[in-house]
């Protein structure tokens, strides 16, 4: 484990404003290092960075050449129909340096997550992706989207993070995880962050 990956894990984390728990970042720690020692490779991506809080980590847990990539509505506030997040990419690329994350295997994307597809995403992270966060709009319709592309742009044995399933904002987007498992995946992760 790198030394800023521990300083992060740590207290780094706090430093950060958002929401992502310690057993959280334990679990996120612990299946990242699961899929190392499988060999599993691949970029890690997260729709809906905020700040960047669980971002930075899922980078600190990546290797050269592995490479990160962020997508968010940051300036695009105007199309943030729920009204979830809030993302600024300033204070977003402030964080990234502050917790020692590598910015040459970093790509940020100001992008609305329902004009995105799977071809696009896999191009951008130059590989298919072996840890994807899903934490964007909260609707039903917006959580089903950013899953369906979730599901087509993972690798074999790759991780899908889904925040807030279990939280009160999240109980409009809990249709969506369901109705993904039963049309689309193979193996279904349900994340409690």
């Amino acid at each position: 484990m790198s030394e800023a990956l521990n300083r992060y894990i740590e207290s780094g984390y706090r430093k950060v404003d958002g929401w992502l728990s310690a057993i959280a970042i334990r679990s996120t720690v612990a299946l990242g290092n699961l899929q190392k020692r499988l060999n599993i490779s691949g970029a890690v991506s997260e729709i809906g960075v905020h700040h960047g809080r669980l971002f930075i980590l899922l980078h600190l847990l990546t290797e050269a050449p592995e490479i990160s990539v962020a997508w968010d509505l940051f300036e695009l506030q105007n199309e943030n129909a729920d009204g979830s997040g809030h993302g600024d990419k300033r204070r977003f690329q402030t964080n990234l340096i502050r917790h020692g994350c590598d910015l040459n295997r970093i790509k940020i994307n100001t992008v609305n997550s329902r004009t995105l597809t799977a071809d696009k995403i896999i191009a951008e992270c130059e590989s298919k992706v072996r840890i994807f966060s899903v934490d964007g709009a909260h609707s039903a319709a917006s959580t089903f989207s950013d899953l369906d592309v979730a599901v087509s742009s993972v690798c074999e044995g790759g991780l899908i993070l889904l925040d807030d399933f279990s939280m009160p904002i999240g109980l409009a987007s809990r249709r969506a995880p369901a109705d993904t498992c039963i049309s689309t995946w193979h193996h279904c992760f349900r994340w409690r962050s």
